[in-house]
């Protein structure tokens, strides 16, 4: 680093109140210096010098630029943030509708169990009732009390579903 720089540094970091116009000034002043001519010769300048404060009270100018550019700088973060917060949104609409699929196959699994019992409820009831049908004798013959039996809860039933419609 240059001489020059430091000074700069110094008069920055005397400012302590506004950090981040400090941390915008160190980072032009670094990016002056890199602009200085090379030949420049370290052991001739010292802090003390004419050179120096000549130098510094050019490079206020410098630093009041720099000063300004912090003014700048919230437009740029705001932008950043308007990306972050885009981000966010695609985030969440992502997540939306993750959980929106989510609830969706939560439904059909429910609807397919729903279905699927009721349609074993019915297949149980059928082989039953065949069970009771194909029912014989000795002889040979249908059992006619099973029968009776198959009917009656068919009459049950159609009953049952009778007196929860007018419910």
């Amino acid at each position: 680093m240059y001489p020059l720089s430091n000074n700069i540094k110094k008069i920055a970091n005397r400012d302590e109140t506004q950090n981040r116009h400090i941390i915008v000034m160190m980072d032009a002043v670094e990016v002056d210096a890199s602009h200085c001519d090379e030949s420049y010769d370290h052991e001739e300048a010292t802090p003390d010098s004419d050179d120096t404060q000549h130098v510094l009270m050019g490079n206020r100018s410098k630093v009041d630029n720099a000063a300004n550019a912090t003014k700048q700088m919230p437009e740029k973060v705001k932008s950043k943030k308007q990306k972050k917060m885009s981000f966010a949104q695609a985030q969440d609409v992502y997540l939306r509708l993750k959980q929106e699929k989510e609830e969706e196959k939560q439904r059909e699994r429910a609807e397919r169990e729903k279905r699927n019992e009721t349609i074993a409820a019915t297949n149980k009831s059928r082989k039953k009732m065949n069970q009771a049908l194909a029912k014989r004798n000795k002889k040979g013959q249908p059992n006619l009390n099973a029968q009776m039996d198959v009917l009656l809860e068919k009459i049950q039933k159609r009953v049952d579903k009778e007196k929860k419609g007018t419910k």
